[in-house]
């Protein structure tokens, strides 16, 4: 072997990180003592087949099967989406929620935005070249000596290959703009979960930059700084996430004793704190508001979230949102039996809840039953 050569480096590099990559995502599918979000696994699987695909362009196979290089670009396009996804099970993963909990918001909002991304990505293969040579030049012209030459076919293949990498912009942007700001929240986390969130989202950035500039000058430097970049950077993400679990969104399976093994409750009068949880629920209707998160809610008890986390499922044995919730949903009958004419969305809203199907889902966990049916069984009594 010739380690002159800048090939063999290429692929040794983003080979091994994207055998990485698939070697880390099984191993976090296996996992059996943990629950592990689909978004976490997802990032580091679509991080290897990335890595696996500039590998392929690198060793100039691409030129002699371009329509496997090809064929495999419309899978690039879910990258954007997928960080997006990771940013916002972080955020929840940082208020406490569930699995459970989080199941049907990501599946209802999110996954039927990636396949139509998908879809629209695969749409140019079918105006792809049949001819090998003409598909060859494409691929070869991706880095012209003189981009200034291309044709027009060349650009618009080019901007094909960097569809991708605006994607991956625009919706890491799209993380500091969410409403509500899912970033501020993270970012209001623990100080290394919150440097964790920061560097990977401006290291993203650069790389993406890289990538663009690269492409569009020819300039395969660039390219390779940022691709061997991201094979390096799984490495550190990698041993990061072993100190800090979360950074991958790992749950433990219960909320008991392994979760608080080591308690945060040391000086802490957990009589007193209950006391105050319910009257800043029962007085200040602290439930009635939407935006209503575990970090504020402890900031209001002078606690930290881990030590109020603990306090509501160890002491008190329910989660955050359930706790919130069942506050919520008594306050909602109390309406429901009042104002037997004020609409069901109406009530929600006026309760804390963000939407209809929400307010029904935990109104039918907490009573057995749904509002409308409540209501009418209440008429019906009277």
């Amino acid at each position: 072997m010739n380690w002159t050569d800048i090939k063999l480096w290429d692929l040794t590099i983003l080979g091994f990180g994207a055998v990485f990559c698939f070697t880390w995502a099984i191993g976090l599918i296996l996992t059996r003592h943990r629950i592990i979000l689909s978004s976490g696994v997802a990032l580091v699987c679509i991080s290897g087949v990335r890595l696996g695909w500039e590998a392929f362009f690198f060793s100039g196979e691409a030129s002699q099967a371009p329509m496997v290089y090809f064929l495999f670009l419309p899978i690039m396009y879910v990258i954007g989406p997928i960080i997006f996804l990771y940013y916002f099970d972080l955020n929840k993963a940082l208020q406490q929620e569930t699995l459970q909990e989080l199941k049907p918001i990501i599946a209802k909002k999110n996954i039927l935005l990636i396949l139509l991304i998908l879809c629209v990505a695969v749409l140019p293969l079918f105006w792809f070249p049949n001819n090998l040579v003409e598909q060859s030049q494409l691929v070869e012209g991706l880095l012209s000596d003189k981009p200034i030459l291309r044709t027009t076919k060349d650009w618009y293949i080019l901007f094909w290959i960097l569809g991708p990498k605006f994607s991956i912009l625009i919706f890491s942007v799209f993380v500091l703009f969410y409403q509500p700001s899912l970033f501020l929240r993270i970012t209001s986390s623990s100080r290394s979960l919150k440097w964790f969130a920061v560097v990977l989202l401006v290291y993203i950035w650069l790389m993406i930059l890289f990538d663009i500039l690269g492409y569009l000058l020819g300039n395969i430097f660039l390219i390779r700084i940022s691709t061997w970049s991201h094979s390096i950077a799984i490495i550190f993400v990698y041993l990061f996430s072993c100190f800090q679990p979360k950074a991958l969104l790992e749950f433990e399976k219960t909320i008991g004793p392994v979760r608080y093994e080591s308690t945060k409750l040391v000086n802490v009068e957990v009589d007193l704190i209950i006391k105050k949880i319910d009257r800043l629920m029962s007085e200040e209707h602290l439930y009635a508001d939407e935006d209503l998160r575990l970090p504020r809610l402890a900031d209001a008890c002078n606690l930290s979230t881990h030590q109020l986390s603990e306090v509501l499922n160890k002491k008190i044995g329910l989660s955050f949102t359930n706790y919130i919730n069942k506050f919520r949903v008594n306050a909602a009958c109390v309406i429901l039996r009042e104002e037997p004419l004020r609409s069901i969305l109406s009530i929600a809203m006026a309760v804390g809840f963000n939407s209809k199907s929400a307010f029904n889902r935990s109104f039918l966990q907490e009573l057995g039953e749904t509002p409308s049916a409540f209501r009418k069984k209440g008429k019906s009594n009277k």
